[in-house]
């Protein structure tokens, strides 16, 4: 019922009968859990060029990794912060009017990497 952290993990199962008699145990499977942050803010809006970005704590998470990308110029990376370790990022210097588009992602203390959030777009206006 509550989330598993990022991670890697090795399960087993073994079957017990409507008497309690016990089978022998599986052998192991192993699973990685990656879930990306969910975006909060900006998602299809105007905003002025300090825009904050906010999004939702992923748990085991240590860091979180974002990248911003100009769609009206093509530019890559305009904003690239690869060590946040909180759940949101104001942008230090102004973004130019275009329209942008937006992923985070989170990363783990063994360095394990979610699967980079579904694309967040929004508007910078003159």
């Amino acid at each position: 019922t509550t989330p598993l952290p990022l991670g890697i993990y090795r399960v087993w199962v073994q079957p017990i009968n409507s008497q309690a008699f016990r089978g022998n145990w599986s052998l192991f499977s192993q699973f990685t859990v990656t879930t990306a942050p969910t975006q909060i803010a900006p998602l299809n809006i105007t905003t002025n060029g300090m825009t904050k970005f906010s999004w939702s704590a992923v748990p085991g998470a240590a860091q979180y990794d974002l990248w911003v990308r100009n769609l009206t110029t093509g530019q890559d990376q305009v904003i690239r912060e690869q060590n946040l370790k909180t759940t949101s990022f104001t942008a230090t210097t102004g973004l130019a009017p275009a329209n942008y588009v937006w992923w985070i992602k989170a990363i783990n203390n063994s360095g394990l990497h979610s699967t980079w959030s579904a694309a967040g777009k929004f508007t910078v206006a003159p």
